[in-house]
């Protein structure tokens, strides 16, 4: 009955209905729009910010303190620990694998370049690997089983922004990148120095050894790698005569801005927490999780790189929550200005009622439906139009498709029904306060 007599009423009132439907429709249309947004994008950002280099370093555990510059192991050879080159495959098995998106292992040492010292730095640049099946057991015990895979890691996959004049070396395969025997690349600023270009021969001394290389390629950083010259990891150690050897791994991770939780030490988490954490791609759980699969490693977060992605994305999250609040709010003013009018112009209705026994609570409950339906409706089509919006702000701004997600209907229906229920509230104790011998007097 109410429901029919609250329909009635607002097909009477068409015009001020279709304002207050459009006012929320407004909001929701601007609110689905960015919860679609700040749940795609946020997630390709992510992927994005990993362009900019590695967020964390795998180096062995020392009690010594390395001589290092420029991220250059300068320590003689034969007093450095080094990481097993053929267990770094074991990254690719902690719980948070599908999140190690480029994993690039370095060996470095002093060598000789057409009669001068320079660093010569041994790599995987594009290197296939074999991933074995594995198992991760949680904090709480539960074991999770992952089939067998394979990853292509490598400097290319973490610096795509290294430039190259010429070719890159070719270790695509499995085994130690021997079809890149006998080449090397010279960075920029060495290159300029020893006077090379590609297609020139350089030859490499160390120990006595002095061998011929042909220059493949010119690379260009903008760092400290400009001043190295690179071969493949195989390479490097047999030249340096260390066999499996690396000085450090960098790891590119997608990972999850720290909260709470991350920042509160391992030691005084309750064990619902650190299953929690454990299963959260939090740049601390997945060091954690590497030092698990990788012995006598220390794995570390290169803090400026990680903490400025956090940064980045917690902006840009609170900048959609603004922009969705503002027009909420927009939308709320809106529906309780039309309900207010509403109110305004069914003076004489509401006194007639209440002088025939109807109670604040039962006018008030008219309203409140009214508001409901409106909010359901104004969220629908706003939750439609938003959709399209998400797709066009997308495309537009962020030269990406946005992916729609059904689960913010509901949550936009809600929030739409909830901001209309808000707008109505200054309207029905206005409705509530009306006395009916005043107003039926003509008051």
């Amino acid at each position: 009955m109410l429901l029919r007599v609250t329909r009635d009423r607002l097909a009477r009132r068409k015009i001020r209905a279709l304002m207050a439907v459009v006012s929320v429709l407004v909001g929701a249309m601007i609110t689905a729009s960015l919860v679609n947004i700040s749940i795609d994008v946020s997630e390709k950002m992510t992927k994005e910010l990993r362009a900019y280099g590695a967020n964390i370093v795998v180096e062995p555990k020392t009690q010594t303190q390395a001589i290092e510059i420029g991220g250059v192991n300068y320590a003689p050879l034969a007093e450095r620990r080094y990481l097993d080159s053929d267990q770094l495959s074991s990254i690719k098995t902690i719980f948070w694998r599908n999140n190690i998106v480029g994993v690039a292992p370095f060996l470095y040492g002093v060598v000789e370049i057409n009669g001068q010292s320079a660093v010569l730095a041994g790599t995987w640049f594009e290197r296939r690997l074999d991933i074995p099946a594995s198992s991760v057991t949680l904090p709480n015990g539960t074991v999770l089983k992952e089939s067998a895979g394979t990853f292509t890691a490598g400097v290319r996959s973490i610096a795509p922004w290294w430039k190259i004049q010429g070719e890159w070396l070719n270790d695509s395969g499995t085994d130690t990148g021997s079809g890149a025997a006998g080449e090397v690349i010279v960075g920029e600023k060495l290159a300029q120095v020893l006077k090379v270009k590609v297609g020139d021969e350089v030859r490499v001394g160390f120990e006595g050894v002095d061998e011929a290389f042909k220059v493949k390629g010119v690379v260009f950083t903008s760092g400290f790698e400009d001043q190295q010259i690179f071969v493949t990891l195989g390479e490097a150690q047999r030249i340096l005569k260390v066999s499996n050897a690396v000085d450090k791994v960098l790891v590119s991770a997608l990972v999850k801005p720290d909260d709470e939780l991350a920042r509160k030490p391992l030691e005084k988490m309750t064990a619902d927490e650190q299953v929690i954490w454990y299963c959260s791609p939090y740049i601390g759980s997945i060091t954690y999780q590497i030092e698990e699969v990788l012995n006598n490693t220390t794995a570390r977060a290169i803090r400026q790189i990680s903490e400025n992605e956090g940064k980045i994305l917690n902006q840009t999250q609170m900048m959609f929550f603004l922009i969705a609040a503002a027009a909420l709010l927009a939308s709320a003013i809106g529906v309780a200005s039309t309900m207010m009018a509403t109110v305004f112009e069914r003076r004489l209705e509401i006194a007639l009622m209440k002088a025939i026994g109807a109670e604040d609570g039962q006018i008030s409950r008219q309203f409140f439906l009214e508001a409901l339906l409106i909010g359901a409706v104004g969220g629908g089509v706003g939750y439609a139009l938003g959709n399209f919006l998400a797709q066009l702000i997308g495309r537009s701004v962020f030269g990406t498709e946005i992916g729609i997600n059904f689960l913010t209907l509901p949550v936009t229906l809600a929030i739409s029904m909830a901001v209309a229920l808000l707008g109505c509230l200054i309207p029905v104790r206005r409705a509530s306060s009306i006395e009916p011998a005043i107003v039926l007097k003509g008051g």
